[in-house]
């Protein structure tokens, strides 16, 4: 939830994490709270869930992991078996409900930022999505 420095800094999923799904960041540095929404769909100790944003696909998810973190390669052993026991139950779910395969797919940051144009959120994620079969 927190950088390592204890602040949530320029993160828009430590803020949401932070919002604790009562209003999700409108856009990059502004906060105009008139028009935000929660998007939390779960809420556990290590990950929430949140209804992905940009209108992918209806039954798109992020699985986010609550701790500050740049890629899933940096949370211990126990968060990670938890936060892809929580992925394969949300993708189960959207199966269920949306029909077809579900891609997972990890996202997140190597930490190089050398290169600032990059729309990469900088807090490790998992994207769910459900495929027509």
């Amino acid at each position: 939830m927190w950088h390592r420095d204890g602040t949530v800094g320029e993160c828009d999923l430590c803020q949401e994490v932070m919002l604790a799904g009562t209003a999700t960041t409108v856009s990059r540095g502004k906060h105009d709270f008139r028009h935000a929404f929660s998007r939390l769909i779960r809420r556990t100790s290590v990950v929430d869930v949140l209804a992905g944003l940009g209108g992918l696909i209806p039954g798109y998810v992020l699985i986010v992991p609550r701790r500050h973190v740049l890629s899933t390669g940096e949370l211990t052993r126990s968060e990670l078996f938890h936060t892809f026991e929580i992925a394969w139950i949300m993708a189960r779910r959207i199966t269920t409900t949306f029909g077809g395969s579900v891609v997972m797919v990890e996202h997140g940051s190597s930490g190089d930022n050398r290169d600032p144009g990059g729309a990469c959120i900088e807090h490790a994620h998992i994207h769910l999505f459900p495929l027509d079969s």
